[in-house]
């Protein structure tokens, strides 16, 4: 539909919370692709703006290229640590360890694993898919990192972009301030955890990082995470 606008990142890269905020800023229902909406929805504005905001994980390929796109990328040490959480609370704790997600993320036969599926679903390997939407001049991309340092900018040209119309910044502090990560977390917290940049930090140890770096370290590069190939051998044993 040419007036949808879906979102599409990663799991666990922050797409329900860009899609709450496109919601809001755009004054348009949130909807998924499926019939039956998750709890994340429930929470959600339901204006009748002139366009309807759908929730994805659709890789690049996927796309039809009707409407507008819009790609977050997040820093994968943080994709991996809030999956190890939320896999821990959805799927089982006994199995929840930050080396198997590290591990689902970095294989390409992930239908091989079935309990990696409620996490990743249809999203395959990390560095295919997001190399896949960073390759795509059709999608408007954005970066979970900027949503929380420079969101008045960030949000400000997302809209210019789907709209063509330069949002105004009360309009922006408004939606933001109602779609707060923290003031929905408690909400679902199946889906949305603590939303903080760099708490990989907290977790990773250098094996995971090492790990890590053997099979993302180019695309990090890429896409301006790390500037060093040994970013791993200054984490704690």
């Amino acid at each position: 539909m040419s007036n949808d606008v879906a979102t599409s990142g990663y799991p666990k890269s922050s797409v329900t919370w860009l899609g709450r905020l496109l919601s809001d800023l755009l004054d348009s229902p949130y909807s998924n692709i499926s019939p039956d909406p998750p709890m994340e929805y429930q929470f959600c504005q339901t204006g009748d703006g002139d366009y309807v905001v759908r929730k994805t994980h659709l890789r690049s390929e996927e796309w039809d290229g009707n409407g507008k796109m819009v790609f977050i990328q997040r820093d994968p040490r943080d994709v991996a640590v809030a999956a190890m959480f939320y896999w821990s609370h959805v799927v089982s704790p006994s199995n929840a360890g930050l080396t198997r997600v590290i591990n689902s993320m970095t294989r390409k036969d992930w239908q091989v694993h079935p309990h990696f599926i409620v996490i990743y679903h249809n999203a395959g390997a990390y560095k295919d898919f997001v190399r896949g939407w960073m390759q795509d001049d059709r999608a408007i991309k954005t970066r979970y990192e900027l949503l929380h340092t420079r969101w008045k900018e960030e949000l400000r040209r997302i809209v210019k972009e789907i709209t063509g119309v330069r949002c105004s910044g009360n309009h922006i502090e408004r939606s933001y301030k109602r779609q707060r990560f923290d003031r929905w977390a408690s909400k679902y917290p199946h889906s949305m955890r603590k939303g903080v940049v760099g708490d990989w930090k907290n977790y990773f140890r250098r094996n995971h990082g090492k790990l890590m770096a053997e099979h993302l370290n180019g695309l990090m590069l890429e896409q301006n995470y790390i500037t060093s190939p040994d970013w791993w051998k200054e984490l704690p044993v």
